[in-house]
């Protein structure tokens, strides 16, 4: 599994360098930046100023009096992690961050090809190989939290598999501080162990793994509200980290209060007015819903990968606008590509790793490198 880790990075450096190589002047570098340097654009800044500033007391205002964009927004563990490796190796913070995610990112795959283990009872490298060379796989080796989120949230669904509920408390809460996945990791933890409490459960809770199990219960939940309330208490203001993430999508949607599940709403009336939209939404929720519970390869990765996917989706359309970050949002679902494992065709798999590798050189020219001055959307 390293080995295929090891060429997706080969391969990711090189569309990486060659896109750089023909990169223009922005705000985070001049032209033709180096690798390092290229690796340091749209949110890695937040994350370097978190390590090397800490967060505002106070929080930042427009002339209106609404919250703007500020370091609130991101989590600690990434920037905390990095910070270390630095204070530690005497390593820069570009190469420091850099360095961090892409140890991270190996960890994933390591851990991803554990937990297909588990589930399916066999390894899928090519499951690792879609996971390693898809479209969305340059995050991982950029200064972004993603690759350290996607480890720990394979560790996590892992230590469920496994019943390994104390284990799994310290990995939650520091889930909870590297992603915005606190709440569907609530919800997921929260509805397994309640299915595995039920009478008739398939392989029911036992006694002695109840005390813990519970626990990961309560852990969870208290995990899934710890960021803002740490942000309430430091700023004074109990929607300090709502306030915080919602200042991102003022400049599409306008200020005003957060309504759930109300921007997937007016981007489906937008796309499609008269009903159209809201009618393509419903339908391809219940699609994906539908996905989850009957196609039998998704069954087959198991309650736990399933809720999960539920979970996260759900959390998604509640909390999240939809927009060109979306599709790196969608990056914690990979999990589910457990379900391409029982492909059999080598004609498939090589077309299907074509198209992963057409995708990523595209996201990356698409969204992570800028062409126009005035051009925005973010990866």
């Amino acid at each position: 599994m390293a080995g295929i880790w090891v060429a997706s990075r080969a391969v990711t450096t090189w569309f990486m360098l060659f896109l750089a190589a023909h990169q223009g002047p922005t705000y985070w570098a001049p032209a033709r930046p180096g690798y390092f340097r290229f690796a340091q654009f749209w949110d890695s800044g937040w994350f370097h100023t978190i390590a090397t500033s800490g967060y505002p007391l106070r929080l930042p205002l427009d002339e209106a009096g609404h919250v703007v964009a500020n370091a609130w927004a991101f989590l600690p563990a990434y920037p905390a992690v990095v910070s270390a490796v630095m204070s530690v190796t005497g390593i820069p913070w570009d190469v420091a961050s850099v360095l961090v995610a892409a140890a991270c990112s190996l960890g994933a795959a390591l851990v991803l090809d554990r937990l297909l283990l588990a589930v399916l009872h066999r390894r899928s490298p090519f499951t690792v190989a879609l996971f390693c060379f898809g479209p969305l796989s340059a995050v991982l080796q950029v200064a972004y939290a993603e690759s350290m989120a996607v480890l720990l949230l394979a560790v996590a669904l892992l230590l469920l598999v496994r019943r390994r509920y104390l284990a799994l408390i310290p990995v939650l809460l520091l889930t909870d501080l590297t992603r915005p996945l606190g709440v569907p990791l609530a919800a997921t933890t929260a509805v397994v162990v309640g299915l595995r409490m039920l009478p008739g459960a398939r392989e029911r809770l036992q006694r002695r793994h109840l005390a813990a199990a519970l626990a990961a219960v309560v852990v969870s939940v208290v995990g899934a509200v710890l960021w803002p309330a740490v942000a309430w208490l430091a700023t004074g203001d109990p929607s300090a980290y709502v306030a915080s993430e919602v200042a991102w999508r003022q400049g599409r949607l306008g200020p005003g209060s957060f309504l759930p599940f109300t921007a997937w709403i007016r981007a489906a009336q937008r796309i499609a007015p008269g009903g159209l939209g809201l009618v393509l939404l419903a339908l391809g929720v219940a699609a994906f819903a539908a996905l989850l519970v009957a196609h039998p390869a998704v069954r087959r990765l198991g309650v736990e990968v399933r809720v999960w996917a539920a979970a996260y989706s759900g959390y998604l359309l509640a909390v999240f606008d939809p927009q060109s970050s979306t599709f790196r949002l969608l990056l914690p679902l990979f999990p589910l590509l457990g379900a391409f494992a029982g492909i059999r065709s080598r004609t498939v798999r090589i077309v299907l790793l074509v198209l992963c590798v057409a995708g990523q050189f595209l996201w990356i020219a698409a969204t992570w490198a800028r062409w126009h001055v005035s051009g925005w959307a973010p990866p």
